[in-house]
């Protein structure tokens, strides 16, 4: 009976670690076109943007869920700014983070928040509302950039030169490293 039970649970755990392999597979929608075609840095989120609060704000800013799940903020004049530029979520961008001292050498990040607006609203009218706020430090575009996963190094593919001394590409393949 303790053979059946050990192997069910080694069978159990194989499932439990090919589904959390495979589950990043699913996190994200990748798109994967041809390395040529991609600039390394095509532009922002449309639709999203991060607010960060002052000192004094962070400290006190709670968001809730509304009527409909529209996020209130606690904060009034950001609360007419959620409602002013159609904010359909308004949530902590490091919900694990915790509060650090004035004097800390470690940034709090408690007060980063990521915004996302209704469809076909303007990023950049609501940036620069957000920004003129008393409450906010800053705010931040979300910057969109390009995977590769073949080292841009000119060397990788073939080398031009076989005598050449910083040709190490080969190291890799002949220790079982890729």
């Amino acid at each position: 009976m303790k053979k059946i039970d050990r192997w069910s649970i080694h069978v159990l755990n194989l499932f439990v670690i090919l589904i959390l392999m495979t589950s990043g597979a699913w996190a994200q929608n990748t798109i994967q076109l041809p390395h040529q075609s991609l600039p390394s840095f095509p532009g922002y989120v449309e639709d999203e943007f991060i607010v960060v609060f002052g000192p004094e704000a962070r400290r006190n800013v709670t968001v809730t869920q509304g009527q409909g799940g529209k996020p209130q903020v606690n904060l009034p004049s950001i609360n007419v700014l959620t409602n002013q530029y159609g904010v359909q979520r308004f949530q902590r961008q490091f919900p694990q983070a915790k509060p650090q001292a004035d004097t800390s050498q470690f940034v709090d990040l408690t007060g980063h928040y990521k915004v996302l607006l209704k469809p076909g609203r303007n990023l950049n009218q609501a940036l620069h509302a957000f920004e003129a706020n008393p409450h906010v430090d800053h705010v931040e575009k979300i910057g969109v950039h390009t995977l590769s996963l073949t080292p841009n190094d000119p060397y990788y593919e073939d080398s031009p030169n076989a005598s050449f001394p910083y040709d190490q590409w080969h190291y890799w393949a002949l220790n079982g490293i890729l």
